[in-house]
């Protein structure tokens, strides 16, 4: 964590241009790398002091730790989404078990496609016109 003065800003920068003199800038670490920084910016020379250093790094933690629960949430999510994709390949595994043992491939088309059209839904079309490329090839 750092105090600076203008003298090391950025020509041309907007805090520079903004007339910002001092900035107090505290890292934000996460997942053992360096992954931005906050930065408080003032227009009086010397307006940060020392004593506000820890102002900075705990608003700083504060920051980590919603950058960490954000990755919790998305992980969540994610796992969330794969489960349910399992669960649809699993309940088309069990349906189509059923239907195999039963009969000719001509007999199991539109069976088939009712099943493969309710748990993958986006699948519908394509789905349905290889079938029916498939039927007509074999007459």
């Amino acid at each position: 964590m750092k105090i600076f003065e203008t003298t090391l800003f950025a020509h041309g920068s907007p805090a520079l241009k903004a007339g910002m003199v001092t900035v107090l800038s505290a890292p934000i670490r996460f997942g053992g790398r360096l992954r931005a920084a906050i930065n408080f910016f003032s227009r009086q020379t010397g307006w940060f002091r020392r004593e506000d250093l820890p102002i900075a790094e705990r608003i700083a933690s504060h920051i980590v730790l919603v950058m960490s629960h954000h990755k919790l949430a998305e992980a969540t999510r994610q796992r969330q989404e794969l489960e349910d994709y399992i669960s649809k390949l699993d309940l088309l595994d069990q349906s189509l078990a059923s239907l195999t043992d039963s009969g000719q491939l001509k007999d199991l088309i539109h069976p088939i496609s009712k099943i493969v059209r309710q748990v993958l839904p986006s699948v519908e079309k394509q789905f349905t016109l290889y079938w029916q490329l498939a039927i007509r090839k074999r007459r």
